[in-house]
């Protein structure tokens, strides 16, 4: 079995225009960014702050991934069992754990989905100027 230590991310601007980088798992960074302007091909790099910007954007995409995968879990736990969880309800000792649980997943997604939009945006913005609109 083999860690894989980064990925090619390929993304398009708001304008349009193509960004490929390099994530790097450990530390998780943006490493070799550059943005390809769609009418005219030319390739720029990414700046330090801009590629920071974007790798905060992927790491909130990831843990909202993460959140609302661990709250679908738990989901599928309290449907597991059935009509015992409604006869006890959410409040009951045996229950409450798994609502609570799930509930501070949902609060995590939350709250990594509107930070990944906020860095995402930010560095859509700067990338697009960057490539020259």
């Amino acid at each position: 079995m083999t860690n894989q230590t980064h990925d090619t991310v390929m993304l398009t601007t708001p304008r349009g225009h193509e960004v490929v980088a390099q994530l790097e798992y450990e530390g998780f960074a943006v490493r070799y960014a550059k943005v390809v302007n769609r009418y005219t091909g030319v390739m720029k790099p990414l700046d330090a702050v801009t590629a920071e910007t974007l790798a905060r954007a992927l790491k909130a995409k990831q843990v909202y991934d993460h959140a609302m995968t661990e709250t679908k879990a738990v989901e599928h736990t309290l449907k597991g069992f059935g009509t015992l969880a409604a006869a006890l309800g959410n409040a009951h000792p045996a229950i409450e754990p798994y609502w609570r649980e799930a509930n501070q997943h949902k609060t995590i997604a939350h709250d990594m989905r509107e930070r990944a939009r906020h860095f995402h945006d930010d560095a859509m913005a700067a990338i697009d100027k960057l490539a020259g609109d």
